[in-house]
Parts: structure tokens; C-alpha cells; sequence
């Protein structure tokens, strides 16, 4: 956590107000875009989306701008209260939806269905192969209906992902894919670092961290022996930072945790992408 902040890795400020969303991510209150965009150019207005989400129980739970500007890019966190908690084994885990956009110009307005691991404040990013895990809306005016049945049909794929994560937890990898997975999950995180042209620098990987490290979890409730706890542990520590990472020279270097809102969503998916293809293989 960055000191004099409530800025929590992978999911930005802890929002509890209006008055945190103005102090932490005041560029969802520009009422017009950039003035650099075209004068036909219109964008969807992110504080009238939350009215509409209130409207339907959904309220900011967290959130981020990137950069300072008042048109900056902003990916905000909305849980639903009137959703029960989603149990999987040790874990509570409360569904989320993802609100990205910005009024500048530079992305369009997306959903991305989320998930919340409540010991941790783990922040994930479902991409499940086949399932519309992300809605992209043109910048045009917002219609209530449409949007209603949209987070209609997001809460109907909860039911998709409580299978894949049930199917997670039978799933056992044995020591040799642990490792690959921590390997391509540290490439995931710094691509410009160890990929060069799609091919993976296992080496150069392994030279930078200790994949022991990385797979011991940060608490005892986590020492379970399947996919799901694998990914979580993954994710928790490479989000937020919390594991040993070596320099060219050797040198120890801890990382920064991910506080970067669109870096987070980015790695976050690539690490259920991969979960998903370890998933496939031991299924079939």
C-alpha cells in the first residue's frame, strides 16, 4: 500500500462515499470529454452509469484513475448487496462487476465480471474460454433497459464460474506444473522483461525469482493442494508485490505491487486464462 493512501493493490481506493469517489477518482465527475476529441465524438457519462448500476443494487466498492488528468481512464469495483456470498471451501467469495471507461477518448466503456476473495481483498478478473466475461458499449447515450438486461445476463454466468472454480479445487497439479506456473505467471506479469517475440526466458525467469517463494502462502488457510488455492496464492503475492524478485546482477529487488488499473485487469486475466488452460488439461 503506497503510505498516506487507502490504495490497495489490484483494486485502487477502498470507496465507501461519494465523497471517496471525488477525493480518489474525480475524473468519473467530467460531465463532457476531452475537448481535444471531436465535436462529433460522444462518450458515455461513467457517473450517470453508477446512478443507473444504484438503481439495480450495484455500488462502487473500490476503484482507480489512471493518471491525473480530469478525462483520466477510471475502473471501478460494484458489488451487490441483494447477492449472497459464493462459499468455496475455506473461501467467501462475493461476485463483482468492473467498470472501466474513461472520457478522453481513449477506450470505450467495458464491463468485466469480477470477483472478490473477502480474506484478502483479492481482487480477480474472471476470462473464462466461450463465456461473455466483457460487455464494450459504444459511446453513446445510456439506455436503462439494456443496460437492466446486461447485468441480467451477467448474473446468470455466476453459475458458469462456480462450476469452473468447484472443478479448480478437484483439480491437483504436481510439482512440475506448479513451477511452469509460477514461471509463465512472473512472464505474465513482466512481459517486456522475459517474453521476446511469444517465447518465454525460462532462465531468465528463474534467475529473477524463487518459485518456492512465491508458492508458499501467506496464510495457513491457503495451504491447499489445488488449482484454486494455486491461483489465489499466485495472484495475491504477484498483485500485491509480496515475494523476493532478483535483479540482472542478482541483486534483491522487490517489486511493486500492481496499482495500475489497467495493468491490474490486463494481468489478471492472463492469469485466469492460464488457470483455465491448466484446468483443461487435467480435465481431459
Amino acid at each position: 500500500m503506497e503510505a498516506g493512501t487507502n490504495l490497495i493493490a489490484g483494486i485502487g481506493h477502498r470507496i465507501t462515499s461519494e465523497e471517496d469517489l471525488l477525493n480518489h477518482i474525480p475524473s468519473i465527475f467530467s460531465s463532457n470529454c476531452d475537448p481535444r476529441r471531436s465535436s462529433r465524438y460522444s462518450f458515455i457519462d461513467t457517473k450517470e452509469m453508477l446512478e443507473v448500476f444504484n438503481k439495480f443494487g450495484w455500488e462502487p466498492y473500490s476503484g482507480k484513475q489512471d493518471g491525473s488528468s480530469k478525462f483520466s481512464r477510471h475502473i471501478i469495483r460494484l458489488q451487490n448487496l441483494n447477492m449472497t456470498n459464493i462459499p468455496f471451501d475455506v473461501d467467501d467469495v462475493r461476485p463483482h462487476i468492473i467498470l472501466d471507461n474513461s472520457h478522453n477518448g481513449s477506450s470505450y466503456a467495458q464491463i468485466h465480471i469480477g470477483l472478490m476473495r473477502k480474506v484478502c481483498s483479492n481482487g480477480l478478473v474472471v476470462d473464462i474460454p466461450g463465456m461473455t466475461d466483457i460487455i464494450k458499449f459504444k459511446h453513446i447515450g445510456i439506455n436503462t433497459e439494456e443496460l437492466k438486461h446486461m447485468l441480467d445476463g451477467i448474473i446468470k454466468q455466476y453459475s458458469v464460474i462456480v462450476n469452473h472454480v468447484d472443478n479448480m479445487q478437484k483439480t491437483i497439479l504436481d510439482d512440475k506444473q506448479k513451477i511452469e506456473f509460477v514461471v509463465r505467471a512472473t512472464a505474465y506479469r513482466e512481459p517486456s522483461r522475459f517474453i521476446n517475440e511469444g517465447n518465454i526466458n525460462v532462465a531468465r525467469v528463474l534467475k529473477a525469482i524463487d518459485p518456492e517463494d512465491i508458492l508458499t502462502p501467506l496464510r495457513d488457510d491457503d495451504k491447499k493442494n489445488n488449482l484454486w488455492m494455486l491461483f489465489n496464492i499466485v495472484q495475491e503475492k504477484m498483485v500485491k508485490g509480496e515475494f523476493h524478485r532478483f535483479s540482472e546482477s542478482g541483486r534483491n529487488a522487490n517489486p511493486r505491487g500492481i496499482f495500475n488499473a489497467n495493468r491490474g485487469i490486463i494481468f489478471n486475466k492472463a492469469l485466469w486464462r492460464l488457470t483455465e488452460e491448466y484446468l483443461y488439461k487435467n480435465l481431459n
